[in-house]
């Protein structure tokens, strides 16, 4: 008889652990909400605040994936704060349109307007990053 209930206490958990992962796993796959739209403006607004302050430690903390990846050495490079600072010096940014792109990334496309009144179209995609919320994860230069 006890050895039933060991073998019965030890299937329940098992049983239990496998729902508690599977819950977990649809957690992670709910659809983004348009609360996720709103924190990647947030993100994007925080984003060109720091190119325009120069400030690549958090530059760094919103990039992740490829995007880190391939601005990792440039964000390494002291120099690269001052380059940023020279090159977003009294330059505005406008977010011209946000939307979400499948279940799991949000796209948002700004404007950048330089102090030679140059403009360039970039466009960020999020998506969110365990534990730290939406995140770049590519960004590209729109015609």
């Amino acid at each position: 008889m006890m050895f039933q209930s060991s073998k019965t206490l030890g299937l329940a958990f098992y049983i239990l652990l496998g729902v508690s992962v599977l819950q977990g796993n649809l957690a992670m796959a709910q659809p983004l909400t348009s609360g996720n739209v709103t924190e990647a403006n947030m993100v994007a607004d925080q984003y060109m605040q720091a190119l325009i302050m120069g400030d690549t430690e958090i530059v760094r903390s919103l990039l992740v994936d490829d995007e880190l990846a391939r601005k990792s050495s440039m964000l390494s490079n002291p120099a690269y704060s001052g380059f940023l600072q020279r090159l977003y010096s009294n330059a505005r940014f406008q977010i011209l349109n946000t939307g979400l792109s499948g279940d799991d990334k949000v796209i948002v496309d700004v404007l950048v307007t330089y102090a030679s009144h140059e403009t360039v179209k970039f466009r960020l995609w999020f998506r969110n990053a365990k534990n730290s919320g939406m995140r770049i994860f590519s960004e590209s230069k729109l015609p």
